[in-house]
């Protein structure tokens, strides 16, 4: 009976050591996919920033476009340069 309580104890021992490594492969993986996330989230807000900032340049030069139509047309005897 002895020897029976020895061996189980024995298999749960080595059970809970694979159990214990595969938890620790299982942590890592969710580590390395975690730091992949988070370089992928800062490579889309980078890219995002760069579309609004060349979208702002973009409408300060319709603005400025705009702003030339408004103004009265030259006179017809000023030649342009």
């Amino acid at each position: 009976m002895q020897r029976e309580a020895i061996a189980r104890q024995e298999a749960a021992t080595a059970k809970l050591g694979e159990l214990d490594a595969r938890w620790e492969v299982l942590r890592q993986e969710y580590a390395r996919r975690a730091e992949e996330g988070r370089e992928r989230t800062g490579a889309i807000i980078a890219e995002l920033r760069d579309q609004r900032d060349e979208r702002r340049a973009l409408l300060e030069a319709l603005f400025r476009v705009m702003d030339r139509l408004d103004q009265d047309p030259p006179p017809p005897n000023l030649r342009s340069v």
